[in-house]
């Protein structure tokens, strides 16, 4: 599985607007995002420079495996629901802890 990695600028604004992420490691940033991509709903990327996902109320642009922009607190997707059962596989495949 190949990890998403972060611009400066995304790392830190997840860094900053992210509840609970102010000293997260680049690695484990890494690791967090890249399962929120997997669980997120991907949509219609029609004139974005990227790939949008929108994880709840974080959405994200992802090209070439890399994050390039976010913003936390947008508009919950319609109908949009965390699968809390993959969550938790995903977060053992990737050895995400608390």
């Amino acid at each position: 599985m190949t990890l998403l990695n972060f611009t400066y600028k995304t790392l830190k604004y997840y860094r900053n607007e992210i509840r609970g992420n102010e000293n997260i490691s680049r690695k484990e940033a890494s690791l967090k995002m890249t399962r929120n991509m997997l669980l997120a709903q991907k949509v219609n990327s029609e004139g974005y420079y990227g790939q949008l996902y929108k994880y709840g109320a974080l959405w994200f642009i992802v090209k070439d495996s890399r994050i390039v922009w976010m913003r936390n607190r947008s508009s919950r997707p319609f109908g949009w629901k965390k699968d809390k059962e993959k969550y938790r596989q995903l977060n053992e495949e990737l050895n995400i802890t608390y």
